[in-house]
């Protein structure tokens, strides 16, 4: 008799449909593996190219529940790459991002230049992560607005150089986490505009070159829940000392720009917004600057003055703003006196200057400011100024902004390694100043208009300075 404590031998036999089973499922598993390899790899294949052309930018994202058991280790990292920011110039960059086929991750959209139709907005309407867009210099018209609401987590929307239909301004309104609005040269009606600037929750508005009516400044003094606004090369209304004692009454002011014509104001109004941190007053607004009123904003930090009657002792009553680190002044009468003041400003790491002379004693003073960012805008430099400032210059980076630069000026940039970035906006570029440029490549960082430049041209220029990184806009 067989002992009961005897192990009963098991029988594991699987029968020829279970073993079939398996075998399908196995193959099936391998299948969808390499095909996923292989997807991955495609997918890797086409963000580079689309990298490379500045198409998009992307980021690492690990799901929490990967990170947490740290099986992100044992992954590769191309499993995590998602699309951030996404710049589209042509339909065919819209092709190439659709083949992609994974854009809920992107973040902001970005329609740039005529040569977009409108039904790019159509294709790419299922972006439920997008929280900015963007359109320049693209013809949009009603019918496309219709696919704006199936963004629910926009916030920012910025249009230039386009149309702003009613269709389009009724489905802005129906985005409910809409905050930030930024109009530069759009078409819209008075209506519509105003209907937009009351829309609940709306804190930042921007208009430029936008007809402003009284209804729309109206608009803009009833919505007490605007905490930025700038209104800036505008034409229509001029803007009374009444309607600015009112534009300046709300509790949560923390940035004011006015670039449109107005009567003489009573600056000492801001001393009542100590959380202002942001003013921008230039030329239209005030001609000489009250500066010890400016200097009861402790926490204002971006300040856009016209010089006026500015002597360096007013610049150094700024040393009292402690947080003061980006300032624009217009139209001064540059000393090396007051450029030494403006090297003293404490917090001081972004100036910019418009509208002035600069002379080769002001240029080496200037360059010997510790101010990482410097940025010219129409401005003319005397003869070997230019040369006489690039040359020992250490700056984080340099802008160029409406200037006229022979290809000869420019080729003193070669001996600026002391620059990072170099910054060009509306300077024509030709083939010389193309062929200069090309050789600075100690540059790690360059930035230059597209206009009149082929993108083949972009491409063997960005192959020209392999160690930079090239943009073109």
């Amino acid at each position: 008799m067989m002992n009961s404590l005897t192990p009963r031998r098991l029988n594991f036999r699987l029968s020829a449909r279970q073993r079939t089973l398996i075998a399908i499922v196995l193959v099936l598993l391998i299948v969808l593996g390499v095909s996923y390899g292989f997807f991955l790899e495609k997918r890797e294949r086409v963000l580079r190219h689309l990298s490379a052309r500045r198409v998009v930018t992307g980021r690492v994202e690990i799901p929490k529940w990967i990170a947490r058991y740290g099986l992100d280790g044992y992954l590769p990292q191309r499993m995590f790459n998602q699309i951030d920011d996404v710049f589209i110039e042509s339909d065919e960059d819209l092709i190439d991002l659709l083949a992609v086929n994974d854009l809920e991750s992107a973040r902001s959209l970005h329609l740039h230049t005529p040569a977009v139709t409108g039904r790019s907005l159509q294709e790419l309407s299922d972006l439920n992560s997008l929280r900015m867009f963007s359109i320049d210099e693209v013809p949009v018209t009603g019918e496309v607005w219709v696919h704006l609401p199936g963004m629910p987590q926009l916030e920012i929307v910025e249009l230039k150089n386009t149309s702003l239909p009613d269709k389009g301004v009724s489905r802005l309104l129906e985005a409910t986490t809409l905050w930030v609005i930024v109009l530069n040269n759009v078409d819209v009606s008075e209506s519509s505009l105003v209907r937009l600037i009351r829309k609940p929750g709306l804190k930042e508005l921007s208009l430029t070159q936008v007809p402003v009516t009284d209804a729309i400044i109206n608009a803009i003094i009833e919505t007490k829940t605007l905490e930025s606004i700038y209104v800036g090369e505008t034409s229509g209304t001029k803007l009374s000392a009444e309607k600015f004692r009112d534009l300046c009454d709300r509790p949560d002011l923390v940035s004011l720009g006015l670039r449109l014509e107005c009567d003489r104001l009573d600056i000492s109004l801001f001393t009542e917004h100590p959380e202002l941190k942001e003013l921008y007053l230039p030329k239209f607004v005030c001609r000489n600057v009250d500066v010890p009123v400016l200097t009861r904003l402790p926490r204002l930090t971006r300040l856009e003055i016209n010089a006026g009657e500015i002597v360096p002792e007013d610049i150094a009553a700024l040393t009292d703003v402690q947080r003061l680190s980006v300032l624009r002044i217009h139209e001064p009468v540059l000393t090396t006196k007051l450029v030494e003041e403006l090297g003293a400003l404490p917090a001081l790491s972004n100036l910019s200057l418009y509208e002035t002379n600069v002379d080769v004693a002001v240029a080496k003073t200037l360059r010997e400011q510790a101010i990482p960012i410097l940025k010219f805008q129409d401005v003319n430099f005397e003869a070997d100024a230019f040369e006489v400032f690039v040359t020992k210059a250490r700056l984080q980076q340099l802008a160029l902004i409406d200037l006229e630069l022979s290809p000869e000026q420019l080729s003193a940039l070669r001996g600026s390694y002391g620059i990072n970035d170099l910054f060009l906006m509306n300077v024509a570029l030709t083939e010389e100043h193309l062929q200069v440029l090309g050789q600075l490549r100690h540059f790690p960082e360059m930035t230059l208009p597209a206009q009149g430049i082929s993108r083949t041209r972009q491409e063997e220029f960005r192959k020209q300075l392999p160690r930079t990184n090239v943009t073109f806009y």
